[in-house]
């Protein structure tokens, strides 16, 4: 049994697209992918990555979701195109219903999705080329995947704020590095990137909001604590920092610990350090008292090196050597 679908016909430089919507079933039965492998070299496709796939999934699975961008199709030479006359429209007619007639040039992961959205299913828009050589449809893969500059994270972070979308954990998050950058008293005032046009700022605030996550999420130090006391007592923290290491923080390009990574880590310590001062001070979480507590960690050098300096910190800066500094820094502060 043929499939026939009603579309649009645009023209862009000598060349043909076919819009139009179809359910994501009907797609999957009608569409391919041979990705590129050592075998098949010549493939412009990429693997599969089944954890993509599952994520989207379940984002499709959510009430309010939408799939509101394209797929991007090559049709094969068997589909054939039947112009209406007198307008833009056509008709496009595949041989079955079931058949590799469209090659996926772009949204594979989207559309293999619907294998596990639990029987959810919806109309996709898609536009369709036909019968493009392997040299136009790798250049329009390459665009699409290189020309097309994704949103800021900031701008995401931003956005996912204002409507509501942010996890309890992290919506908390949010609005304490809102606190940090807009509080005169706190060592980031004025210094993070929380919009897409912040120049030269220390930290990123999405980057921040991960860190912050954990501490004042279910289960953290600070979950129980009102938002200005979570606020203060990071603030404090983080002038204990400042107040211990002051060269660092004055000279922050020439230091590793006032740069993402080193912020990082500070968070990263945040819990050792807690378990330090309440054994100590019980629910004074002053400057003084924090300063005491990170105490053990003050002449803390790599190679007997100023603590922190620039360079003989930077093997430190990659994912693996910041994790190797927080066990080393870790076992500095024991709560006893």
């Amino acid at each position: 049994m043929s499939l026939r679908v009603d579309c649009i016909v645009l023209e862009q430089k000598e060349e043909e697209l076919y819009l139009f919507s179809l359910d994501a079933r009907s797609l999957l039965d009608i569409s391919y992918v041979n990705p590129q492998t050592r075998d098949t070299p010549e493939e412009i496709q990429r693997l599969l990555n089944i954890s993509r796939i599952k994520k989207i999934a379940e984002f499709i699975k959510q009430p309010s979701s939408l799939i509101p961008n394209n797929i991007v199709l090559n049709l094969s030479e068997e589909v054939n195109v039947i112009k209406h006359s007198g307008n833009s429209m056509a008709t496009l007619e595949f041989p079955t219903n079931n058949g590799p007639y469209a090659y996926i040039l772009d949204g594979q992961h989207r559309l293999k999705s619907f294998d596990h959205t639990d029987g959810i299913n919806f109309d996709l828009a898609v536009v369709a080329l036909k019968e493009v050589d392997k040299h136009k449809a790798g250049k329009i893969f390459v665009d699409i995947n290189t020309n097309q500059k994704p949103a800021d994270t900031s701008l995401i972070f931003n956005i996912r704020e204002a409507i509501g979308d942010l996890p309890s954990g992290e919506e908390r998050a949010a609005v304490i590095v809102i606190d940090l950058d807009e509080t005169e008293s706190s060592p980031l005032f004025n210094k993070i990137g929380r919009f897409e046009n912040d120049r030269k700022k220390w930290v990123k605030s999405p980057s921040l909001i991960k860190w912050i996550t954990p501490l004042v999420d279910l289960g953290g130090r600070l979950q129980s604590k009102n938002r200005n006391d979570q606020t203060q007592i990071i603030i404090n923290y983080l002038k204990a920092f400042k107040e211990v290491f002051p060269y660092a923080y004055e000279e922050q390009k020439e230091y590793y610990l006032w740069k993402p990574s080193g912020i990082q880590v500070m968070f990263q310590l945040f819990n050792n350090v807690w378990e330090r001062l309440i054994l100590r001070h019980g629910s004074d979480t002053s400057v003084t008292n924090f300063i005491e507590a990170i105490e053990p960690i003050k002449n803390y050098a790599i190679d007997g090196s100023i603590p922190w300096a620039k360079e003989p910190y930077a093997p430190y800066t990659s994912g693996a050597g910041r994790n190797l500094l927080i066990k080393k820094l870790q076992n500095e502060l024991p709560p006893e």
